[in-house]
This record gives C-alpha cells, sequence and structure tokens, in this order.
C-alpha cells in the first residue's frame, strides 16, 4: 500500500512538471570527480598511518597526518581569503587552522606529554574553529553581518579564556605538582569562555534572518 501510494505520489509530481524542482538532476563534473578522488586518497593514507604507528613508527605517522591534513586544507579551503586581523572571527579560523595539524604534531613527536598535546588540537584547534564557524553563521543569518567587520571584545576575551585553558591543561602536566589545580583552573576558564560567548552571540539566534 505504502509502496504504491510512492508510485502514484510520483507519477503525480512527474505530470504536474515538479520533478526537476523536487529532484534537481546533479551534474557530477570532472573537478568534482577529482575531489572525491583527492579526499579518498587523504582517507585511505590517514587510516594507513595507524598502521605505521601501530608497527613502531609514530613520529613519521604523526608527521604524515599533519602533512595530509595540511594538503587537504590548502586544496580544498578557501585559504587566500583568511587574513589576520583581530575584526571579526578570521583570527580565530586561522589560529584553528593552524593548530590542527600542529597538535598532531606535538602530540607525536612528544610522547610522555601525548594527551597533553592533543588538546592543542582539540582546544585551539577544533574549539576555535567550532566557535569561529558558528559565531559567523548566527551574525551573517540574523542581520548582524556588518558585526563580522568589526572588533569584538567579549568574544575576544572568551576566546583567550579559551587560550589559558589550554595552557592550563598544558601546565598540569608539565609540573605534576600543580596537575589538580591547573586542571580545574582550565576547565574552569574554558566554561567562563563559552558562557562569555553564549551571551554575546547566542540570543542572536532568535532574531529573524532579513533576508529571508
Amino acid at each position: 500500500m505504502r509502496a504504491g501510494g510512492g508510485r502514484v505520489l510520483a507519477a503525480e509530481v512527474s505530470r504536474a512538471g515538479l520533478a526537476s524542482e523536487v529532484c534537481p538532476a546533479v551534474t557530477v563534473t570532472s573537478d568534482w570527480l577529482a575531489a572525491a578522488r583527492f579526499a579518498g586518497w587523504v582517507g585511505v593514507l590517514l587510516i594507513a598511518s595507524y598502521g605505521l604507528e601501530a608497527a613502531g613508527w609514530a613520529r613519521a605517522a604523526v608527521t604524515m597526518r599533519a602533512a595530509l591534513i595540511t594538503g587537504f586544507l590548502w586544496r580544498e579551503l578557501p585559504l587566500e581569503r583568511l587574513r589576520w586581523t583581530w575584526n571579526g572571527v578570521q583570527w580565530l579560523l586561522v589560529v584553528g587552522l593552524v593548530c590542527l595539524p600542529l597538535g598532531v604534531l606535538a602530540s607525536g613527536w612528544l610522547p610522555g606529554w601525548r594527551v597533553a598535546m592533543s588538546h592543542v588540537e582539540l582546544i585551539s584547534g577544533f574549539g576555535f574553529i567550532t566557535v569561529g564557524v558558528a559565531t559567523r553563521v548566527v551574525f551573517g543569518h540574523s542581520g548582524e553581518r556588518a558585526q563580522l567587520e568589526r572588533f569584538h571584545a567579549p568574544i575576544t576575551v572568551a576566546a583567550g579564556l579559551m587560550l589559558l585553558s589550554l595552557i592550563n591543561r598544558l601546565t598540569g602536566d608539565v609540573i605534576p605538582s600543580t596537575m589538580v589545580s591547573h586542571y580545574l583552573y582550565g576547565a574552569l576558564c574554558w566554561l567562563a569562555g563559552l558562557l562569555l560567548w553564549a551571551v554575546r552571540v547566542l540570543p542572536k539566534v532568535l532574531r529573524p534572518d532579513p533576508e529571508g
């Protein structure tokens, strides 16, 4: 019954001339295929790097991963648009993108601090990228696009608190006698930074997009 209903609906859509609107044709271009092949090979090599690490070549493996990440970002992202500026969220994205391969390298080349150094990738890498992209999306869809060209003290302070969180997390392992207190300070700084960012940015989610 359900399948029959689906065929009837498809026939009605086709007769109404809506097929192209409901299910637009997808054209696979040579550029798309090249990008797909590139992403596929990067994925295969990333997986292979873990085999290399399991075989005892840890530093070679993380160097390979960092190179693959850098190469993928270089090819797929419009990096030429990124310029260092304290206005908007540009600097958050720059720092975040740099810290992704840097964190991978640090965690592999300093095995004694592997867990601590992975936070370079997690906090200042993925953390900054997430906050930066989220801020850009919210401002862009709430009529606040012009705000992206201005300096924002609350967002900058929030990011500074996140960096302070990273520093505390790292020093907690470097100076074992301060581990518990620095872990606590790091968690509090991270929480304070996110709360400040949320208070400044998230209320704009409730504003309708003036551009529809």
